[in-house]
C-alpha cells in the first residue's frame, strides 16, 4: 500500500474524532538553481563561481500559517480552553506566545519527532528552545511508551462503513 493510501486511511481515522479539523497546507513543485556538488568551477579556476544544477524541489506551503490561524481563531472566538500543538515549528512561537502571555490559556507542544540526542549519558528530545519557553507544557517527543496508548483500534466504522487499519501501521 502507497503512502498516499495510507494517508488516506489515516484521515479517515482521524475524521471519527468528534470535533476534529484537519487543517491543510498545499505542496508547491518549482524549480530551483543550486550549485553542482561538490563543487566544480567554471574553468576549473576557484576563484570562479561553482557549475549549477536545476532541481525540481517540492516545498509544504501553508501548514503553519493555517494552524496558527486556526489556533487564534479558536482561543479568541471559539472560547477553547487548552489547545494541543503537534509541531517543533519555530514558525509557531508568536501565535502560541499570543495564546499563552495574551489569552491566558493553555498551549502544549508535542514534538512530532521520534529524533533524539546523547547529552550526560541521557537520551534527550529535542524540543526546539523557543516553543518550550512560550508554551505551558511540552512533550519532548511522540515515543515508544505513547504509542500503545496512542493507537486507533484495528477496525473502524465511519460513513462509508467499516474499515481496517493497514498491515504496515505499528
Amino acid at each position: 500500500m502507497d503512502a498516499p493510501t495510507r494517508q488516506g486511511f489515516y484521515w479517515r481515522a482521524l475524521k471519527t474524532i468528534p470535533n476534529l479539523e484537519i487543517i491543510e497546507g498545499n505542496f508547491v513543485v518549482r524549480e530551483k538553481t543550486f550549485p553542482q556538488f561538490p563543487y566544480i568551477h567554471i574553468g576549473g579556476n576557484p576563484l570562479n563561481p561553482p557549475l549549477t544544477v536545476r532541481v525540481v524541489k517540492r516545498e509544504e506551503k501553508g501548514s503553519d500559517v493555517n494552524l496558527a490561524s486556526h489556533l487564534l481563531y479558536d482561543n479568541c472566538i471559539n472560547d477553547a480552553n487548552e489547545s494541543i500543538v503537534i509541531s517543533n515549528d519555530a514558525d509557531l512561537v508568536t501565535p502560541i506566545e499570543i495564546v499563552t502571555t495574551k489569552l491566558g490559556k493553555s498551549v502544549t507542544v508535542v514534538n512530532p519527532n521520534r529524533t533524539s540526542y546523547m547529552r550526560k549519558d541521557r537520551i534527550h528530545h529535542a524540543i526546539h528552545k523557543d516553543l518550550k519557553r512560550v508554551a505551558t507544557n511540552v512533550y519532548p517527543s511522540i515515543n515508544d511508551p505513547i504509542f500503545p496508548k496512542s493507537q486507533f483500534p484495528v477496525s473502524l466504522t465511519d460513513i462509508q462503513g467499516t474499515f481496517t487499519k493497514p498491515s504496515t501501521w505499528v
